[in-house]
């Protein structure tokens, strides 16, 4: 048995009659353009749009109450959004001050425990005991005392850079 296949012409899609008068002749524009409106109209039907940031808010139950409400939310949050102060955790200005300068100081690893510092602000003043209630035993600061970082010049490399070499030190000069 041989199998048939019926192939349909497309009907052609008739414009929707506007409320201009029939009898005017102005060419009309391609099908392409005409169906964009529509198909727009479509997607966005139950749609609703919010009178602060004028996003659409497509098809969700109550979500545009919400969205607004947010609005509220955030404007409220940005007034109290002044710079506080950070919780100090009970230290004082020497401790402080103590903690930015083992901050700044290298190498990192005794920042808790304590040693001899090679680079920084305590660099050559002798054996320096640690803050371990400040800094975890990598020398990283402790989450609760992040703010000491805060508005502090941080270091650009790890160590004190040496003396370049030249790149060509181990190559035979060509006056030989």
């Amino acid at each position: 048995m041989a199998r048939i296949i019926i192939k349909r012409k497309p009907q052609p899609s008739f414009p929707i009659a506007s409320s201009s008068s029939p009898s005017s002749s102005a060419p009309s524009p391609p099908e392409s353009a005409r169906k964009s409106p529509r198909i727009k109209l479509r997607l966005y039907r139950g749609s609703k749009e919010c009178p602060i940031c004028k996003a659409t808010i497509v098809n969700r139950n109550g979500e545009l109450k919400r969205h607004v409400e947010r609005h509220a939310k955030l404007a409220e949050i940005e007034a109290m959004n002044v710079p506080l102060e950070p919780n100090r955790h009970g230290m004082s200005e020497d401790d402080i001050a103590r903690a930015v300068d083992l901050w700044k100081s290298l190498p990192a690893k005794i920042r808790a425990t304590g040693g001899v510092f090679h680079d920084g602000p305590l660099a050559n003043k002798g054996e320096v005991s640690g803050m371990p209630e400040v800094f975890m035993a990598t020398g990283r600061l402790k989450k609760r005392y992040m703010w000491i970082r805060k508005d502090q010049d941080s270091r650009v490399g790890r160590r004190p850079l040496k003396a370049l070499k030249s790149g060509n030190s181990g190559a035979p000069s060509k006056e030989c």
